[in-house]
């Protein structure tokens, strides 16, 4: 076929370069397609985030590999802390206290000394770096809706190692959970989660960590509720078991999974015993107080002399090595010497002997200034008051003929929960480390008694009691810090009825009249709050006569005035300062006294409960 002619008036085709599309034009296109995939990928990032602060399956991922990472660093620490000793003192400290008294005992008094110097020194430049204390879980969860620092928490760690290096009678428990929860916290925060979550990933760091440092995943699922988390919500099981878990296995990978503690033996428990356990539990909780009023003692002591704050944890080194060189068993956390009492027959005189002196080791390790939890130390104290308390049992009673092993371990229980205060943690911590069901039962009564006299004697576990001793009522991780953090702005009433100063009684009186309102707020010409009346008074002053009376002769100055930056917590306290139900907010800064509405007393009571009753249903998990 031929070619197909164009027309003679026919256009040109459009292929010259001034026919295409300017290199600028390129430039504007290009760069609408990248701001509108960036604007994608931010809308698809927010949607991330809530999604995950929203849906508790997308939490669970995130708890697994994190509480992976726990577990890893746990195992990482304990061998740190070992080969530290191994290096100060030439032995392990927790089985080799007859080799080192042996052979080089100035150690004994050296390390402590030198190490504490060394802490005194970190602590120094701690305060001078940080303006601020370091937070740890607890007062977190309490206070702080879970923010934690994770930088301030490697400080923590590295005390920690340097105190259990210098031999303190202190155990890594402090250390492990500091850091496993701020670990947590710094993840939940770069990824903004809610406040709810943010304290369940504090808690979940702390089950991992505890989990792994004990290989008894159980025990850490319940400290991290009972002490960290501060309540068995529901919505907090699921992540906080996975951590645990997966800390605990990751631990096991290294450690083995053999129980830290174990029974050579198979006991045979009487019915009479398990009154004897209840006793036992009496006199665990008298123990635990002993131990964290010595402590607090000594830490007095220590602020009372004259010695830089610095050189208080080296004088407390002093302390102790002159007291290791008579006992070198007070040395470390304790976890040797737990084996020793179980395992060996040791004489009553030794285990009294040896449980006051750890009982004052520990209170000098923490009233001087070191760092470290009573975790392990207290297992430690416990297993020897249980153990002596066999022993005389055997002796005053042989028709008895109690199981010194399994009155060891109720005693570690009892008075671990006394000092610390998680008694079903301490329950199951027996029944994973031991693995005798009759034991545990034993374990539990000791726990629930020594629990139930210390809350109703002392009121305190050694944590809380830190918290009140700084001045803070606090007596758990309870989210008190959410109601204390609500302001008054969120409750303030603008529809308020304002006179002028100068207003006629007569008018006040139909304004109280028509206006159905039963107080009214007196200004002066240029807004500023000046006082308070109420229908009562006015009232009143038309009966006696109100003919050329004005609000500033009816009117009661209010001493108390609040802004709406206040706290609402501060208002129960001033509303039972004043005879009214209503207090005058006012503006504060330029204009201090001018007036913007006022709070009401009722309003405060359903902010409160409003309050409560949304953090009850994030626990149960109801969602909207």
């Amino acid at each position: 076929m031929g070619e197909t002619a164009l027309p003679p008036d026919a256009p040109a085709v459009a292929d010259t370069p001034a026919d295409l599309p300017s290199k600028a034009s390129l430039r504007v296109r290009l760069r609408a397609r990248r701001a509108a995939a960036a604007i994608w990928i931010e809308a698809r990032v927010r949607y991330l985030r809530r999604l995950i602060r929203e849906e508790e399956l997308v939490l669970l991922p995130l708890a697994l590999v994190l509480g992976s990472v726990v577990g890893s660093t746990v195992a990482a620490l304990r061998q740190v802390v070992s080969l530290v000793q191994h290096g100060a003192f030439g032995f392990s400290i927790e089985r080799g206290w007859v080799q080192i008294a042996a052979h080089d005992p100035w150690r004994l008094l050296a390390v402590p000394i030198a190490g504490g110097l060394l802490v005194g020194l970190v602590t120094y430049a701690q305060k001078r770096l940080l303006k601020h204390e370091i937070v740890d879980a607890i007062e977190a969860n309490a206070l702080h809706g879970g923010r934690m620092s994770f930088r301030d928490s490697l400080l923590i760690v590295g005390k920690t190692l340097l105190s259990l290096g210098a031999g303190a009678s202190v155990g890594i428990e402090a250390a492990i959970t500091q850091i496993g929860s701020s670990l947590f916290s710094s993840t939940g925060r770069k990824l903004q989660l809610t406040r709810h979550w943010l304290r369940i990933m504090v808690a979940s760091g702390a089950a991992a960590a505890i989990g792994a440092a004990f290989n008894a995943p159980l025990a850490g699922i319940f400290y991290a509720l009972e002490l960290v988390l501060g309540s068995y919500a529901i919505t907090a099981l699921a992540p906080v078991s996975i951590a645990a878990i997966a800390g605990t296995l990751v631990a096991q990978s290294v450690f083995g999974n053999s129980a830290i503690f174990y029974l050579s033996i198979q006991p045979q428990i009487g019915s009479a015993e398990y009154l004897i356990f209840g006793a036992i539990g009496i006199g665990a909780a008298m123990v635990g107080v002993t131990a964290m009023r010595a402590a607090t003692v000594i830490d007095a002591g220590f602020r009372r002399l004259r010695t830089p704050d610095w050189l208080r944890p080296a004088v407390g080194g002093l302390l102790l090595g002159l007291l290791a060189m008579e006992f070198p068993y007070v040395l470390g956390s304790g976890h040797g010497g737990i084996e020793q009492v179980l395992h060996q027959n040791l004489p009553l005189v030794v285990l009294f002997t040896l449980m006051a002196a750890k009982c004052l080791a520990s209170a000098i390790s923490i009233g001087s200034g070191f760092t470290g939890g009573l975790f392990s130390a207290s297992l430690f104290l416990g297993s020897l008051y249980g153990a002596a308390i066999g022993g005389t049992l055997s002796l005053v009673a042989p028709a008895l003929a109690p199981n010194a092993i399994v009155y060891a371990v109720v005693g570690m229980g009892a008075v671990a929960a006394s000092i610390i205060g998680a008694p079903l943690a301490m329950i199951l911590l027996a029944f994973e480390t031991t693995q005798e069901y009759s034991v545990t039962i034993a374990v539990a009564i000791g726990v629930v008694v020594a629990s139930l006299v210390t809350r109703r004697w002392f009121g305190y576990s050694f944590a809380t009691w830190r918290f009140h001793l700084k001045g803070l009522d606090l007596r758990g991780a309870h989210d008190v810090g959410r109601l204390y953090e609500l302001k008054v702005r969120e409750i303030v009433d603008a529809d308020i009825l304002r006179v002028p100063v100068t207003l006629d009684v007569e008018t006040l009186a139909s304004l109280f009249l028509f206006g159905r309102k039963t107080i009214a707020f007196a200004v002066e010409e240029d807004g500023s709050f000046a006082g308070v009346v109420d229908v009562n008074d006015t009232n009143a002053a038309i009966l006696e006569g109100a003919e050329g009376k004005h609000v500033a002769d009816l009117m009661r100055p209010q001493p108390f005035t609040v802004r709406p930056t206040d706290r609402i917590s501060i208002l129960p306290d001033l509303f039972d300062r004043t005879d009214v139900d209503a207090i005058a907010v006012v503006a504060g800064g330029d204009r201090p006294r001018l007036l913007i509405g006022c709070v009401h007393e009722a309003d405060v009571h359903k902010r409160y409960y409003a309050e409560a009753e949304r953090m009850r249903r994030e626990d149960v998990g109801y969602r909207d």
